[in-house]
């Protein structure tokens, strides 16, 4: 293979392991999905570039042929090529965004284990805490959890990518 699909394959590499970087570091799901898609995204470039460099050379195709049945007989390597098809040509992103449990009256020193609580849950939706006895109030947001949603083909059950602060959860997705 000559250097310049090599020197292309590599920067699409480097973009790819950046994103998964950038994944790790997410405090926000909108970080979180930006950053798997260019994931996805810099990984099926990483196989388009190779398989295109391939061809003018017979070594390298038998090199590119092999690597072509590893990628379809890999369950993790199919998930993430049939989601990057799914995203890019179809309207789900492959993410859903779902907030961890929310503690309210946390116990702990000094805090008030007295209080209403009033409003409703849900979109739009919105809770009032109020103390009853003039201490404050300790509410948690736990972490919640990302999912990455199902490949039909790919990987058969969910899977839990990472804990943030926002979760989301994975559906299936269609093979392009």
């Amino acid at each position: 293979m000559d250097r310049k699909t090599i020197r292309k394959a590599d920067s699409r590499f480097r973009l790819a392991r950046r994103s998964i970087n950038n994944l790790m570091r997410a405090e926000k799901f909108e970080d979180f999905e930006d950053s798997w898609y260019q994931f996805i995204c810099a990984a099926k470039s990483v196989h388009t570039v190779l398989e295109l460099g391939s061809k003018g050379n017979p070594k390298s195709r038998q090199w590119m042929d092999g690597k072509n049945t590893f990628r379809n007989n890999d369950p993790l390597l199919q998930y993430i090529y049939q989601s990057r098809n799914d995203n890019e040509h179809g309207l789900d992103t492959g993410l859903d965004a779902s907030p961890g449990p929310l503690a309210i009256g946390a116990a702990g020193p000094g805090y008030s284990r007295a209080m209403n609580i009033s409003g409703t849950v849900g979109p739009g939706g919105g809770l009032r805490v109020t103390s009853l006895d003039g201490k404050p109030v300790r509410i948690e947001q736990k972490a919640g959890q990302i999912l990455l949603k199902e490949v039909r083909g790919g990987i058969e059950k969910r899977s839990i990518l990472r804990r943030l602060p926002i979760s989301a959860v994975l559906f299936p997705t269609l093979a392009r």
